[in-house]
């Protein structure tokens, strides 16, 4: 229910393992361990509702580039579940409420930081700026 697999072929190779974790890392807030030759898994900061991101990247080599496999799922604190049955136990209406505004906020949350690490991954890198006329580089 709270977990969403994506998989695309990025255009790079080898090059593309050394920064996946930091790309990961930056999208998701989660810091990853390796837990294999290319595989990395780590757990992200618990955000609203006390629902923490789990995530999950394998890169494996595929025709036209590096097969990268990113999936992101929830993992609840304690005391989310508690309060959870709390609320169930004596309002449900609101138990269902928040079980919905919670779900809700964590696929708006999910769907963002895949977007993020896909854009990061599909651009170009960015070339340094040239100097202007008196030796000064222009801000970026």
């Amino acid at each position: 229910m709270f977990e969403q697999t994506d998989y695309r072929v990025a255009p790079f190779g080898e090059s593309l393992l050394a920064s996946l974790p930091e790309r990961v890392g930056q999208a998701t807030g989660a810091g990853l361990v390796q837990v294999g030759p290319a595989a990395w898994s780590g757990r992200g900061p618990a955000s609203n509702f006390r629902m923490a991101p789990l995530v999950m990247v394998q890169a494996m080599p595929a025709p036209g580039g590096t097969a990268v496999q990113i999936t992101i799922g929830a993992e609840v604190d304690t005391t989310g579940w508690i309060l959870f049955v709390v609320c169930c136990v004596f309002f449900w209406p609101a138990a269902a409420l928040i079980g919905f505004l919670g779900y809700d906020d964590f696929n708006k949350r999910r769907q963002y930081a895949l977007q993020v690490f896909w854009s990061q991954l599909g651009a170009p890198p960015m070339q340094p700026p040239m100097p202007g006329p008196y030796g000064m580089v222009p801000p970026r």
